[in-house]
């Protein structure tokens, strides 16, 4: 247990991570997951997914594919 310090640059990427690993609990999908994070979870459930955000996703999974080429 810890006071969380929301300009602490670790604190926020801790609180990031858990926030993603519950949407992805949550929706049982990485991709609405992704969406999730950057629409809100109830938007997502309502589909209700605003087409910049769906911009957002295929740039993200962009980047992912990327990265893992680099490896």
């Amino acid at each position: 247990d810890f006071e969380l310090d929301p300009f602490n640059w670790k604190h926020n990427l801790f609180i990031m991570i858990h926030h993603v690993q519950y949407l992805q609990s949550t929706l049982k999908s990485n991709d609405l997951a992704i969406m999730a994070y950057n629409c809100g979870e109830g938007n997502v459930m309502n589909n209700t997914i605003p087409s910049v955000t769906k911009y957002y996703l295929a740039s993200v999974k962009n980047s992912y594919r990327l990265l893992k080429n680099e490896e």
